[in-house]
């Protein structure tokens, strides 16, 4: 399932079941190399909870590194940027899997990007971040339009419905 950059291809299950177990087994070998990007779509915190386990189990037991993304997001996006800077770094010090909580209030919040025309957005940078995480990151976002700009925006390996 790793992303090459040809590939666009995104792998999609619908939570529990054989094809998600398949799916999450199948992450393993992927984690090892590029890394993996992973997107949980519509789930209760329960539910989070136990595919995050299983995907930690699947991958050889890995810690996971959950973060709310909500209390990153500051008035002037330089200050987001470190928090997700300082997410990105911290979690790619250990074998972690990387589990960001609250995705669409990070994608909801208004900011301008800084007067360079360059600058990224927060949530741009946030994206491009996982894109070059080395291990596992899972974004969770409740809102389609979000999921399709992070589909638009990155490769992703896998969503998850639920």
């Amino acid at each position: 399932m790793g992303q090459d950059s040809d590939k666009q291809f995104v792998f999609e299950v619908a939570y529990g079941g054989a094809t998600f177990e398949q799916a999450i087994q199948d992450l393993k070998g992927d984690e090892e190399s590029d890394g993996v990007t992973v997107l949980f779509f519509g789930a209760t915190d329960e539910e989070k909870t136990t595919a995050l386990d299983a995907l930690a189990e699947a991958v050889g037991g890995v810690n996971i590194h959950q973060v709310d993304l909500e209390p990153l997001i500051a008035d002037r996006a330089e200050v987001t940027q470190g928090g997700i800077r300082e997410t990105f770094d911290a979690a790619g010090e250990g074998a972690a899997l990387l589990y960001l909580k609250n995705g669409d209030a990070f994608f909801d919040q208004e900011q301008e990007a800084a007067a360079d025309e360059d600058s990224l957005t927060p949530v741009d940078y946030l994206l491009q971040r996982m894109e070059s995480f080395k291990g596992i990151v899972v974004l969770s976002l409740a809102d389609a339009t979000h999921l399709q700009r992070t589909r638009e925006v990155t490769p992703v390996d896998l969503v998850v419905t639920f």
